[in-house]
């Protein structure tokens, strides 16, 4: 299902070249160059590692944020990992050869070499959440030209089953209508509190709506930037009640 999008003032701008993206992807963007052709192990814990490794190429610096989860249940993690290096490879790719038409747009339509800015990227994914229930992964990618776009996607697993988890699986038959009506009322609520949050109500909830599970055990619903908000707002979230 196409998902709709706030039309802005100014939206035209985020095809300038250089474009400024949101600060908090930016401070992450600036710690790229420095971390490229280096691989470390950032993180080890008891259900998780997490490895950084960095490429570059004539077009982009690219760091790599990888985790690998260690489970009890050896087939879902092996299926876990899998995903993990599929995505984020798949991403790492998709990154290069929009760094590569980048800069050649920017050659092309006057640029000189020596002033090409590389694009400066990230693939990563990180564990949200895991309990003896559920484990929710994030796997996302961001890139500082022209849109400075960062693009999310969320998995959650059954930890005894390994099966896929779908929102109607946490809320039941009636999840559309009922979590749209609680994600409604919780804007209601963020618009009488404050006249600066402003949000698209004709939106849908369905099998491609977003969520992960958090450290409460509650379903986040999750918006990507210009979903049902400006763009000034970021993603946007909700949490819904098990």
């Amino acid at each position: 299902m196409k998902k709709k999008v706030i039309a802005i003032m100014g939206v035209s701008a985020l095809l300038v070249i250089g474009a400024t993206v949101k600060s908090k992807e930016k401070n992450e963007l600036e710690k790229i160059e420095e971390k490229v052709n280096e691989s470390r192990e950032v993180e080890n814990k008891d259900d998780y590692k997490k490895e950084v490794t960095g490429e570059t190429t004539e077009d982009i610096n690219l760091e790599y944020e990888k985790i690998q989860v260690k489970l009890e249940n050896k087939e879902l993690e092996e299926k876990i990992n899998k995903l993990v290096e599929n995505k984020i490879n798949e991403s790492g790719e998709e990154l290069k050869e929009e760094a590569k038409k980048y800069r050649e747009a920017f050659l092309e339509t006057g640029g000189e070499e020596e002033n090409y800015l590389k694009v400066e990227g990230k693939v990563g994914s990180e564990v949200k959440f895991m309990n003896d229930k559920y484990i929710s992964i994030l796997i996302y990618k961001l890139q500082s030209s022209a849109t400075g776009c960062m693009n999310s996607e969320f998995y959650t697993y059954d930890m005894k089953t390994g099966d896929i988890v779908a929102l109607e699986d946490l809320k039941g038959g009636n999840y559309k209508e009922e979590i749209k009506r609680e994600v409604l009322k919780e804007i209601d609520e963020r618009e009488e509190n404050d006249e600066y949050e402003i949000y698209l109500k004709d939106f849908e909830i369905d099998e491609e709506t977003k969520f992960y599970v958090n450290d409460k055990g509650d379903v986040v619903i999750f918006f990507d930037r210009y979903e049902i908000a400006a763009g000034a707002k970021g993603d946007v979230e909700f949490e819904i009640e098990i």
